[in-house]
């Protein structure tokens, strides 16, 4: 099994939170693990035979490698849960002799508990936080040591989205001499911001795992991006025996560069600590400069600019490659939600992936992160298909949803949880909002208010929304005062009525536009802004017409597993973008929405069947029957666009970026070429082509990236689509196809946008969906070019991407 190596593409991609000398200090953890489903206590002892065991690298998620089942829950997209081991034995240096040892779990699913060499060390249930342990009394520095891991997702129906199974975010060992900085030890704030200069308030939790008082010197330096000081301070503290100490400090920047979607600077706090002129520790801290303001009357502001943001939802699993996702699977997706506009994301529902968050800094997202999807009480997560079953408890009637899931944690683990969250991630200068929840106040999910229809006695009162809230605000703010808190609200009446909106700092509103403009007035002081929101026009031109609305997060940016309908409909399709990352024509709609570089996008529509405002209905091709009656359109940011049929102009329009039904021309169908041009000041700015496709006949291989690192890790996507003799699309293309790959690569993970195919992810075939698939190839660490062979009959073809370090 290949170690670990961290390419310096993956670093530029996701970044790292501490960098340079800091990463001798955390040295990652994941490979050359040993993986078994089911439940072997035994495990848990040093001297268990795991040669039976399956070798593999973390990340690793698996439910996606499962198959799909109607005995699963609809909840978690009918994929396996179960319970899983992991062991790994390690050599540990003796250089650790002396040290302080932690080790560091990025994410989990779910009830991870841990042994080190036989001793129990821990247990942390929900599958979403980071959690960290000292080992350093449980290791044997010099000797083989036996990590164990047992995961138990027994109960599916605990979530209503994907949530993936196994250790499928990064682990980390840290070593520190016995002063230093603690985990997550560094709160660094920007103040008083310029052109000419920015305060920066630095505070550093610092730790002694020795018997007697020690002075340390703290230096401080932050460093451009060239690696530059351009501030400097030292300080001199004693910390008492086996204690703690908080040191605060204080320095300027001069002609600081700010933080910005359009200029993501990113400066580095590199933290040395000293005993006796001698060096004991160092470590890095990545920020940046930016001031951030919500006003009730004039929205959203970043450095003094006025923002609306336009935003959107993301669940963390991403495709075929499911929960463990990879940097380079990140950022092709955030890539394209950054070419539509997307200026900002929200984690939905629950604390993101740390390295996730460093690529947001590094391309300029705005981020609010969530932290919980339910407090006290569970909602349904139904089992059978969404909204399909009866009411739990019901005489003589199944019970199709299931209520256990955080709640099940939340008064034990509520504070902790939240507040590592929000310690672990207070320096990503592109969050600039904590959610303490999503839709915990929907009607009867769980709480039910006398007003409601559907009232019962039994159910809990909303009242005690506002008391949660206050406590779950009271412990963000224990830990950071710099960014708001906010949640997203579901029942704006009965959350007026309860108060719970008085205990945030601002409100999310999901889908409840219809209250926007009358919460205004009643509450003059509140900020209101859409926290989840529907990609249909009304929703975004309460945005557009209300500047006291900061902006939206459309619910989805990207198609998910989970929240599915009945079996074999596996996942949710409201996303921009598909299961594969391919672009749907709600993202062209968004894109002309929501940026201003000249962009048109051809479609068309059979009328009789759908009304022509609807672009969830649209195709963008053009093969249709003869004759057929079509509106054929465009989504545009152009002032005009004229259509041209096989060289014929249909006329020219005057454009409007939000009424698509005004962009259309009613034809009959003929076969050929459809070409659309959009113009500003009446020169030509913007073209899009649709021709007519003849038989499939041949297969179209295409890499997203330009080669494959050969560390074992790299991975890269392959487009697949069906075409004609002349290399046109063949949308009604659904065969299936072979795929083979020899040299340095292996199939990690293949897929179709079709939310119904039942088809393996580790497969070696697909069928085609709508003329396409994606094939995701991995390194297998070979320094040889990659092979991708496809074949569906007699039809192949062949691609090869070269490999390097």
């Amino acid at each position: 099994m290949r170690k670990l190596f961290i390419p310096t593409l993956l670093v530029i991609l996701f970044g790292c939170q501490n960098l340079s000398s800091d990463m001798e200090r955390k040295i990652p953890f994941n490979s050359d693990w040993k993986f078994q489903l089911g439940d072997h206590p035994e495990a848990v002892e040093p001297g268990f035979d795991d040669s039976g065991w399956r070798l593999l690298d973390l990340p690793h998620d698996w439910a996606i490698e499962g198959d799909f089942s109607s005995e699963h829950s609809s909840g978690t997209g009918y994929l396996p849960g179960g319970v899983g081991w992991y062991r790994k034995v390690e050599h540990l240096p003796k250089s650790l002799n002396n040290k302080v040892v932690y080790i560091q779990f990025d994410g989990a699913y779910q009830n991870t508990e841990l042994w080190i060499n036989g001793h129990f060390i821990g247990k942390r249930p929900y599958g979403y936080i980071s959690f960290y342990y000292d080992i350093s009394e449980y290791i044997r520095p010099g000797e083989m040591n036996t990590f164990v891991v047992r995961l138990d997702h027994s109960n599916t129906g605990d979530s209503r989205w994907y949530t993936g199974n196994g250790i499928y975010r990064n682990v980390w060992l840290i070593q520190s001499n016995k002063v230093h900085v603690k985990p997550w030890g560094t709160a660094v704030s920007t103040h008083d911001i310029s052109k000419e200069a920015a305060q920066v308030h630095v505070q550093t939790e610092l730790q002694s795992a020795l018997e007697e008082n020690t002075a340390v010197t703290i230096r401080n330096s932050i460093l451009n991006r060239e690696g530059e000081s351009v501030a400097e301070s030292s300080k001199e503290v004693v910390i008492s025996s086996l204690g703690e100490t908080v040191v605060r400090d204080q320095m300027a920047i001069l002609q600081p560069d700010l933080w910005s979607p359009e200029t993501p600077h990113i400066y580095q706090l590199k933290t040395v600590l000293l005993m006796n002129g001698k060096v004991v520790d160092e470590y890095m801290t990545a920020f940046g400069v930016r001031s951030i303001a919500f006003d009730p009357d004039h929205g959203f502001t970043c450095n003094g600019k006025s923002y609306k943001l336009k935003g959107v939802c993301l669940h963390h699993d991403f495709g075929p490659l499911g929960a463990a996702r990879h940097p380079r699977s990140a950022h092709r997706i955030l890539k394209k939600l950054k070419a539509a506009g997307v200026n900002a994301i929200r984690t939905s529902h629950n604390p993101e992936d740390p390295a996730f968050l460093t690529m947001l800094d590094t391309m300029g997202f705005f981020v609010q992160e969530e932290a919980f999807d339910e407090w006290r009480y569970g909602k349904k997560k139904w089992l059978q298909g969404r909204n399909v079953g009866r009411e739990e408890g019901e005489k003589g009637l199944d019970v199709y949803y299931g209520t256990g899931g955080y709640s099940d944690f939340f008064a034990e683990w509520a504070e902790q949880d939240i507040k590592d969250m929000v310690k672990r991630d207070r320096n990503h200068p592109s969050i600039i909002m904590w959610s303490i929840g999503n839709e915990i106040d929907y009607s009867n999910d769980p709480y039910a208010d006398k007003s409601d229809d559907f009232w019962e006695p039994s159910k809990p009162d909303p009242a005690e929304l506002a008391v949660i809230a206050r406590q779950l605000t009271a412990w963000v703010k224990e830990v950071d005062t710099t960014r708001f808190v906010t949640a997203a609200l579901a029942n704006m009446p009965i959350a007026n009525r309860v108060g719970y909106p008085d205990a945030l700092d601002i409100v999310g509103y999901n889908y409840q536009e219809k209250f926007y403009g009358e919460d205004h007035k009643t509450y003059p002081d509140r900020v209101i802004y859409g926290s989840e929101n529907g990609a249909i026009l009304a929703a975004w031109e309460a945005v557009l017409n209300n500047e006291f609305i900061s902006g939206q997060f459309l619910w989805t940016g990207l198609d998910y597993h989970g929240e599915a309908g009945a079996f074999p409909r596996h996942s949710a399709g409201a996303g921009q973008l598909d299961m594969c990352g391919f672009e749907k024509a709600i993202y062209f709609q968004r894109k002309s929405w929501w940026t201003e570089e000249p962009m048109i996008k051809a479609f068309a529509r059979d009328f009789e069947s759908y009304p022509p405002y609807d672009a969830y209905r649209v195709k963008m091709h053009w093969n249709f029957e003869p004759g057929t009656s079509l509106w054929v359109g465009c989504f545009t940011n152009c002032e005009e666009a004229e259509a041209f049929l096989n060289g014929r102009s249909l006329g020219r329009k005057n454009m409007s970026r939000l009424d698509m039904s005004r962009n259309q021309w009613e034809i009959p169908y003929e076969s050929g070429e459809l070409v659309m041009v959009g113009y500003r000041n009446g020169e030509k700015v913007s073209e899009d082509v649709l021709q007519t496709a003849s038989e499939f006949s041949g297969l179209a291989l295409a890499a997203y990236e330009d080669a494959l690192m050969s560390d074992g890790q790299d991975i890269v996507h392959v487009k697949v689509e069906g075409v004609d003799v002349n290399g046109i699309l063949v949308p009604a293309a659904d065969h299936q196809v072979d795929f083979e790959v020899s040299g340095g690569a292996e199939i990690l993970g293949i897929c179709s946008s079709d939310l119904r195919s039942t088809e393996s992810y580790r497969g070696t075939h697909r069928k085609l969906y709508q003329g396409r698939a994606l094939v995701v190839l991995r390194s297998n660490g070979k320094a040889e070019p990659a092979i991708l062979t496809a074949r569906s009959g007699e039809v192949t073809n062949s691609l090869t991407i070269p490999t390097g370090r």
